[in-house]
């Protein structure tokens, strides 16, 4: 079996022009709309094994028309038990439920046969190798692009594998492949397949090289990133405390920068609301014993 290094660059190759032929636009459309429909079931399924939905989606879409009444595998009936077509006697366990497989444990089994939850990678080509590898390097064996990947594309040569293991060179195989469909999807929602690590971490930390050199600094940076500072600092009012205590010791000096304000910043981020309900349980307690020592003496 071909390895993914070794038909890495052919994937690259065929993604790069793609498109899909006018006649089967509209039915790569239904085929997109019928992945997406079933989001809910493959997202459920994505959760459990690890597998992204939308290559569950691919999966389901080729094997039986997103049919959730058959194995994953290769489009049997549930209805009939385990599998009889290639792969046969799958899955190897019996009905969870003591009498019918149920779409989603049937999937976790054909996605974990292949090996597809221990992918973390995916690439365009990852996902294009593994759907072709899913269904079987025979055309790759032939020279020919796989249907099931490429089918309704202008990538799409002649010639169909009618039956296992029966090639008929003139057939053509009509149903939507993963490509077209993944192409469509992606149009759809650019981050489809996720963003980019180095840009989601940007964005998640943009303040990252900031360092407040002056207390007051510190104070501001404090107040604009914690949503419990208004309350801290009201209660810190209320109780004639100045409210720039919040930012950390009033003596701190310039000097300090980043590594003296720190951890006060990461400290009031995540606890600065439970400080606020302690002070506020502080001052109820100490008016109930003040009320309690009033009464006391006027008894």
């Amino acid at each position: 079996m071909p390895t993914f290094e070794e038909r890495k660059d052919a994937y690259t190759a065929l993604w790069d022009g793609v498109q899909i032929k006018t006649d089967r636009k509209t039915a790569m459309e239904a085929a997109a709309n019928k992945v997406a429909a079933g989001r809910r079931h493959y997202e459920a399924i994505s959760a459990a094994v690890g597998v992204p939905w939308w290559l569950i989606g691919f999966l389901h879409l080729r094997e039986s028309n997103c049919n959730f009444a058959t194995h994953l595998h290769n489009g049997d009936p549930l209805a009939r038990g385990k599998t009889r077509l290639v792969p046969a006697n799958r899955p190897p366990w019996p009905p969870r439920n003591g009498k019918v497989y149920t779409f989603e444990e049937s999937a976790e089994d054909a996605l974990q046969m292949k090996g597809l939850h221990k992918i973390k990678d995916w690439t365009i080509e990852r996902i294009l190798y593994e759907a072709e590898r899913f269904n079987g390097f025979g055309y790759a064996f032939k020279g020919l692009p796989s249907p099931y990947v490429w089918g309704g594309t202008n990538k799409q040569k002649p010639g169909k594998y009618v039956a296992d293991g029966v090639f008929s060179p003139t057939h053509w195989d009509i149903q939507p492949g993963v490509a077209g469909v993944l192409k469509i999807l992606l149009e759809r929602e650019p981050d489809l397949l996720g963003k980019d690590p180095m840009e989601a971490e940007a964005i998640a930390a943009p303040k990252a090289d900031y360092k407040p050199e002056t207390h007051q600094e510190a104070h501001t940076l404090l107040k604009d990133e914690s949503s419990s500072y208004g309350l801290v600092a009201g209660l810190l009012k209320s109780l004639g405390l100045p409210a720039t205590l919040v930012g950390g010791a009033a003596t701190a000096g310039a000097e300090g920068g980043l590594q003296a304000y720190a951890p006060f910043i990461g400290f009031f981020r995540e606890y600065g609301f439970k400080l606020a309900m302690c002070v506020v349980a502080i001052i109820v307690i100490a008016e109930v014993v003040q009320y309690v020592r009033r009464t006391g003496k006027q008894a």
